[in-house]
């Protein structure tokens, strides 16, 4: 120890507490307080760095298996829709109400689960919306026209209902 009161030449713990003892050294104290708490939130900091890149990676990864979830569910509507379609064409309006309703069915699974929650692909585009609501005003008009006995009639909203989907997978 010198005059002044500092330790020369020593290491370790116990130079960095009496520094922290000495009322002279204000400055010092206040920056190794900062130190040792910026050291001891150091493991909490990377953890929640961890956590917020896994987070993102994971809602990445199912924005894009939301995609390909709609597009499965989109492939069911349509191939009912399509086989419908058929069955009207030939005149076999019983088969055809039978691929209606399982059309319907599909088409609900895909309503209930995008309807709120678009996939990430859609996003902006304005099909989307027209798609979720127009659908089910063309199933609508095929029931009517059905009913009216138009077939034909019916097969050419089934054939715009196709179309929709298909404008809407091009605008991606």
């Amino acid at each position: 120890m010198n005059l002044s009161g500092k330790v020369i030449g020593e290491t370790g713990p116990g130079r960095k507490n009496r520094a922290l003892a000495n009322p002279g050294n204000d400055a010092l104290r206040q920056s190794t307080i900062r130190f040792r708490a910026m050291e001891r939130s150091l493991p909490m900091r990377a953890h929640i760095f961890c956590v917020a890149v896994l987070t993102l990676a994971l809602t990445a990864g199912a924005r894009a298996d939301d995609l390909a979830d709609f597009d499965t569910m989109a492939d069911a509507v349509l191939s009912h829709d399509r086989a419908a379609a058929g069955f009207l064409q030939r005149g076999d309006t019983e088969q055809a109400m039978a691929e209606l309703a399982a059309l319907r069915e599909a088409w609900q699974a895909l309503q209930a689960r995008f309807a709120g929650k678009r996939p990430a692909a859609f996003d902006g585009n304005p099909l989307y919306g027209n798609l979720m609501t127009g659908v089910n005003a063309r199933l609508v008009a095929v029931d009517i026209m059905l009913k009216s006995g138009r077939p034909d009639a019916a097969r050419q909203s089934l054939d715009a209902l196709r179309e929709d989907f298909d404008a809407l997978r091009k605008a991606r």
